[in-house]
């Protein structure tokens, strides 16, 4: 089995400092490690939208750079630090990004995230799509 370790552009001190992939392809499946939005300058957004739109940004740009797309998603599992309060924008966001077929969804509420401030990581399975024969 190929494994490769998917490290997209500007991703290069997460795998050096937090030592850890932002994802790893075997062959067809994609596994991307949990993502979170940040400010330009590290920090936090303060408005819940804008977080987890960030969130998905982040998934969005690491499956590109696997070769996927959000159609790719087979499950997708999201941490909240306030599951019941900052959900509904979390929908709105997540909704942006799978229209349709959507996938498998697990959301797990958490007492706090790696970074000061963030709301919300998102992690996701995908499966490429078979190459044409």
């Amino acid at each position: 089995m190929t494994i490769e370790h998917i490290i997209p552009a500007g991703f290069e001190a997460i795998e050096r400092d937090w030592k850890f992939s932002p994802a790893v392809k075997a062959e067809r499946l994609v596994i991307v490690s949990g993502q979170i939005g940040m400010t330009e300058d590290g920090g936090a957004f303060a408005d819940p939208l804008a977080d987890a739109r960030a969130a998905f940004a982040s998934l969005v740009h690491v499956l590109e750079s696997a070769g996927a797309a959000p159609k790719d998603v087979v499950e997708l599992v999201s941490y909240h630090t306030d599951l019941r309060g900052d959900l509904a924008e979390f929908q709105q966001a997540k909704g942006e990004i799978f229209v349709s077929d959507f996938p498998a969804w697990t959301a797990i509420g958490v007492s706090q995230l790696a970074v000061e401030g963030v709301r919300f990581e998102v992690k996701a399975t995908a499966i490429l799509p078979e190459p044409d024969a």
